[in-house]
């Protein structure tokens, strides 16, 4: 499995990669911070990727962008501060909260996008 992980928090970033590694040894994660490397190209559509965790630091405009762009990978979006509706709305592949890190629900999640991913493939 391979994730794209953009997140501007670093003790959550951490988080995410100690459960991810903790259960999938083989899973490669590349983390992005929007506020050290800036917004992504408009072109990038994470293809490469089995699905993206987008942390909710820059609200949901960020996930706007993302889910307007034609091919997007599956996003799942971690909300801690952000409705889940209005983020599913937008087209988030699925919405989890910081606490559901911990839940199997979230593997669920992980490999139903890469299943839709592959799909899409």
């Amino acid at each position: 499995m391979r994730l794209l992980l953009i997140e501007d928090d670093a003790a959550q970033c951490e988080i995410i990669q100690h459960r991810l590694t903790s259960r999938k040894p083989d899973a490669q994660i590349v983390v992005r911070n929007p506020d050290l490397q800036g917004p992504l190209a408009p072109e990038f559509l994470a293809q490469g990727f089995d699905a993206v965790l987008l942390g909710d630091g820059r609200g949901l405009d960020e996930l706007r962008d993302l889910t307007g762009r034609a091919g997007f990978a599956p996003i799942i979006f971690i909300a801690a501060h952000v409705d889940g509706n209005e983020a599913k709305d937008l087209g988030a592949h699925a919405v989890l909260s910081r606490d559901e890190i911990q839940s199997e629900h979230f593997f669920a999640t992980l490999a139903d996008a890469e299943w839709t991913q592959s799909r899409a493939r």
